[in-house]
């Protein structure tokens, strides 16, 4: 026999935002607070410069550079799954997440004043 209490304590995770071509403004805020709470906006916004010859940095420098890599994949595969199929050939060529970033932000972002709607 088991007790009535439910010591289930798991959170539910809220549903991912997909953009499927509409309210683009706001589900870029959205994603903006996700990357923020992975700590990989800066790779999003800034993007990183990878070195032309990898092989004469040092092996603290190779290391950096592979969690920077890491880091900016997890950012592009975000955007990736945050766009529904229709959308997704767009960016299905982008190499970094400021590369898929700029292309759907080229095409879909709205007014300066749509975006500081979204935010208050």
């Amino acid at each position: 026999m088991t007790s009535g209490s439910n010591t289930n304590t798991s959170v539910q995770q809220p549903p991912f935002p997909i953009f499927d071509g509409e309210n683009y403004d706001i589900w870029c805020v959205k994603m903006k607070t996700l990357f923020l709470s992975y700590d990989i906006w800066e790779f999003v916004e800034e993007g990183y410069e990878e070195p032309e010859n990898v092989e004469i940095l040092s092996n603290a420098r190779k290391q950096q550079l592979k969690e920077t890599k890491k880091k900016d994949a997890k950012a592009l595969h975000l955007i990736q799954q945050g766009v529904a199929n229709p959308i997704f050939p767009r960016i299905i060529n982008a190499t970094t997440s400021k590369e898929a970033w700029d292309i759907l932000q080229k095409e879909y972002r709205g007014t300066l004043k749509d975006v500081a709607k979204c935010r208050a």
